[in-house]
């Protein structure tokens, strides 16, 4: 007798060809849904970046260039705190836009927008280590703008290890961003979305055909048992006859045969 719920590959994709038109229409309702809400509802964002390396290792010690790792997150902690960001907020003269206390009903509107720019604030070490870059995705690409220059302006001022100090900006944004840095937000929503829903419409599928256990033609009996065939009854909608009457037309046919041999 052979398992029914196994899930071999020859079941995997008997299921996906028979299921294979729903799952595609699954996919393509949920993944034009999710395209049109990622494009109303999700905001433009702008990004700005600037990276901080080191100008020269060469006259550093072995042991300080050990310990640059150590220098550099200790920087990005850092700058990454609440005062920091607090700091270049007040110094890049960052507010909330009077649209957004309106769209949002934001009752903190009028102060400064901290925990806004923190939450858009990224600062990450670089591959070397030696450096760090700091990115800003905000919504309003002018505060971005503003935020990334600020930081940039005042880095040697907010860096406390000597060494750190002879670090250099050497990429920084040269003016306000005017392009949204998810402008392809729609199409990537919707082919996430799209994929998901079909791998989902896919296992609902599977495991409903697993556990269905209705029986529809010889290879489905053949999975519940393991003898011999021998035999089918069709399904006859017709009139029920009565034995008799079935042998009385058998007669009548065969007279009629021999009639027209004669």
């Amino acid at each position: 007798m052979e398992n029914v719920n196994q899930f071999t590959l020859a079941k995997l994709w008997e299921v996906l060809k028979k299921y294979l038109l729903w799952i595609i229409l699954a996919a393509v309702l949920v993944g034009c849904v999710a395209a049109i809400f990622g494009q109303v509802f999700v905001d433009d964002q702008y990004t700005c970046r600037l990276e901080y390396l080191l100008k020269d290792l060469t006259d550093m010690s072995s042991v300080e260039l050990s310990n640059m790792s150590t220098y550099v997150d200790d920087a990005i902690r850092k700058l990454s705190s609440t005062p920091v960001v607090k700091q270049i907020v007040q110094d890049a003269n960052i507010q909330y836009k009077r649209i957004q206390e309106e769209k949002y009903n934001n009752p903190n509107a009028s102060e400064l927008p901290v925990s806004a720019m923190k939450s858009a604030l990224k600062i990450t070490a670089n591959t070397s280590e030696s450096g760090f870059y700091v990115t800003v995705t905000y919504t309003d690409p002018v505060a971005a703008y503003a935020m990334v220059r600020t930081y940039g302006d005042k880095m040697d001022e907010l860096i406390e290890n000597y060494r750190l100090k002879e670090m250099q900006i050497i990429e920084e944004p040269e003016g306000v961003p005017l392009i949204p840095s998810n402008k392809n937000r729609a199409l990537k929503i919707g082919l996430i979305a799209a994929a998901v829903s079909a791998v989902l419409a896919y296992a609902v599928f599977l495991i409903h055909d697993s556990f269905d256990v209705t029986i529809r033609s010889e290879q489905d009996l053949k999975k519940f048992i393991d003898l011999p065939l021998l035999g089918m009854i069709p399904q006859y909608s017709g009139e029920v006859e009565s034995g008799e009457k079935i042998m009385n037309k058998s007669h009548g046919d065969k007279d009629k045969r021999q009639s027209k041999s004669q």
